[in-house]
């Protein structure tokens, strides 16, 4: 759609009050399996089915923002909702990926201790670890472990030559922080004055989390 679409005084509020994101684009994975089964044995499984474009920024406003953190024998599963509003030229979809770069949110997770030198972290756009410990030890971040990333683009617990690490198959939990994540859910409701494209109002979309939770289900 071109950015002559839609109202300018709607996009300048969005520009002034509006969060930055990165705005992904979905398409289905072509390796899901017949019966619509993704593939989990890849390594970017994270992406529940889809492949994403590499992103372009965009701003947008939240609303709605309601959120349900619960606790099992995984750890603690953070799932939520939300609305946004975005400038009414931009094509965001059912599944696109909205991930918000200004705002960070504490996460946490149990992990399993590998036999090699780092695990990796089933959550994306982590931007640091604030607490690493088992049962027994709390492990010094930056002497017996860091946040690395993969060359896929991946995070990982680092345990470092020296300092101390869990044992092989032991489960230990993480406490880190991240960048808000949302996957929009349906497609957004085209609204107007009239027929004209430059009186389009801003799109609308819901938005779910995508953390551990979203991604497993």
């Amino acid at each position: 759609m071109p950015v002559r679409a839609g109202r300018a005084q709607d996009r300048r509020l969005i520009q002034r009050k509006g969060r930055t994101c990165l705005w992904q684009q979905a398409v289905p994975d072509p390796r899901t399996r017949d019966g619509g089964r993704h593939d989990y044995t890849q390594s970017d499984e994270t992406d529940r089915g889809y492949l994403y474009s590499a992103g372009t920024t965009i701003k947008a406003m939240f609303h709605g923002d309601n959120r349900d953190e619960s606790f099992n024998m995984a750890g603690a599963w953070e799932k939520g909702r939300a609305r946004m509003t975005f400038s009414a030229h931009l094509d965001i979809g059912d599944q696109d990926r909205i991930t918000v770069q200004e705002l960070f949110l504490r996460d946490s997770l149990i992990l399993t201790r590998g036999s090699g030198t780092a695990d990796i972290i089933r959550q994306t756009d982590v931007v640091g670890l604030l607490l690493v410990r088992d049962a027994d030890t709390e492990y010094t971040i930056g002497t017996d472990c860091k946040l690395s990333e993969t060359t896929e683009g991946s995070w990982q617990v680092e345990w470092l030559t020296g300092g101390q690490a869990p044992t092989a198959e032991a489960g230990y939990s993480i406490l880190m922080k991240c960048k808000p994540v949302w996957v929009v859910d349906g497609h957004s409701m085209l609204r107007g004055f009239s027929g004209k494209k430059r009186h389009q109002l801003p799109g609308v979309v819901d938005l779910k989390r995508d953390d551990v939770a979203v991604r497993g289900s």
